[in-house]
């Protein structure tokens, strides 16, 4: 009964992101699913189909994000700060995905470029 449930499942999320592709949390709930069946490409290509259709919703990229290994993770969230420059959770998402300290630096000096009003940025900081 498994595999009827995760055919109803994807069936229902597939009519979701068709009758409305612009909720972000039917394109995040297809990708999820694709990805707990050990579907990741899959996956993967929902989620940047999602990218493309919902450009200006933060948990689509950084769900986006999540789904990739680190190297495109961080083109993904560039894509993503070009599109939202005004989001807080994105740029904390490239600071995260930085692994040395000079790094993060540069790419918090960036946000606070764009955020100066950012508590949590500037707590980051």
């Amino acid at each position: 009964w498994y595999q009827r449930r995760v055919r109803e499942a994807r069936l229902m999320l597939q009519s979701v992101t068709n009758t409305n592709p612009k909720h972000a949390p039917g394109w995040i709930a297809a990708a999820r699913l694709e990805e707990v069946t050990g579907k990741l490409q899959q996956a993967r290509n929902i989620i940047v189909k999602a990218c493309e259709v919902c450009p200006k919703n933060e948990d689509v990229w950084i769900e986006a994000a999540r789904l990739q290994p680190s190297e495109m993770a961080k083109s993904i969230i560039a894509k993503a700060v070009r599109n939202l420059p005004q989001s807080v959770k994105i740029w904390d998402k490239a600071v995260q995905l930085e692994d040395d300290t000079m790094a993060k630096r540069r790419v918090l000096r960036k946000a606070l470029e764009n955020i100066p009003n950012s508590v949590k940025l500037w707590k980051d900081a």
